[in-house]
């Protein structure tokens, strides 16, 4: 069971992708274990992170990567430019193949 803190603050549909993700957005250890590769595709295409439990205690968190950079942008503004600037590069073509980055290591 889930803590009324938890229960409180996150609230979301049933299952997503097939993995049984609760209506409190949780997901157990065990079934994170049995079944990342699809709780890793529910979790991306999710609004809200997306709780672990272990034996009823929440114990960790998992964001999707937009998620994520929002809380970094919100901690630190260098990060978030530098992920603009890099995302930039790519589009523009400035990216180096592995050959050209490592060479003959």
């Amino acid at each position: 069971m889930l803590d009324k803190r938890t229960f409180r603050l996150y609230t979301i549909v049933n299952s997503v992708s097939g993995v049984n993700i609760n209506k409190m957005n949780s997901i157990t250890t065990s079934t994170l274990r049995d079944n990342l590769s699809e709780t890793l595709q529910a979790v991306k295409g999710a609004k809200k992170p997306v709780l672990v439990s272990k034996r009823g205690k929440v114990v960790a968190g998992l964001l999707g990567i937009d998620q994520l950079e929002d809380l970094m942008e919100l901690y630190d503004k260098k990060y978030t430019e530098s992920i603009r600037k890099a995302r930039k590069e790519i589009e523009s073509g400035q990216v180096f193949s592995h050959d050209e980055l490592f060479g003959e290591i």
